[in-house]
């Protein structure tokens, strides 16, 4: 399977790289940094792929014995929901901008290089929110869907010997 953790970690450096704004959970208890700041949300960490898995046989010898190695691969998607938090909305709007930009465009050779693909951005919104009769948080936000790739496997000990009816048949 692959590293939810890790990719997190991943994508957090590489966006707070990108726009030099802290990036922290959006459902989080710990207290926020001052403004502005990004927040993101795993709100689909594995959707499956339609298409079946493709499944691999590899012989192996370890410590001179027989094995044989399942490999299951796929590929899911993650979708991910991004905000950007300012003092006033034009501002939420810059910073939830580069950050999209940075998955339309400026992240391209690096999400290569993880071995993700964005398979779709949806469109920013305006997710203000009022606070109280006249105090609003502003923020603007979208989310992305990225493609990874995961892999899963099995060793197997192949049978080099069977008796039946004291008959014996070996490899």
């Amino acid at each position: 399977m692959y590293d939810l953790t890790a990719l997190r970690n991943w994508l957090i450096s590489e966006l707070y790289q990108h726009t030099e704004v802290p990036l922290v959970p959006q459902n989080s208890a710990d207290p926020r940094p001052p403004k502005p700041f990004n927040t993101y949300n795993f709100i689909s960490p594995y959707v499956p792929q339609a298409a079946q898995p493709a499944l691999i046989r590899h012989d192996k010898i370890i410590d001179d014995e027989n094995w044989i190695e399942y490999k299951r691969w796929e590929l899911p998607t993650v979708t991910i929901s991004l905000n950007s938090y300012a003092s006033g909305i034009s501002d939420c709007w810059q910073k939830a901008m580069e950050l999209k930009e940075w998955f339309a465009m400026k992240g391209y050779r690096s999400l290569k290089d993880e071995g993700i693909i964005v398979a779709s951005i949806e469109g920013m919104e305006d997710r203000t929110l009022l606070l109280d009769e006249t105090n609003y948080e502003y923020r603007v936000g979208f989310d992305v869907v990225l493609r990874v790739v995961s892999e899963t496997s099995r060793l197997v000990e192949t049978i080099e010997k069977v008796e039946v009816n004291e008959n014996t048949y070996e490899e």
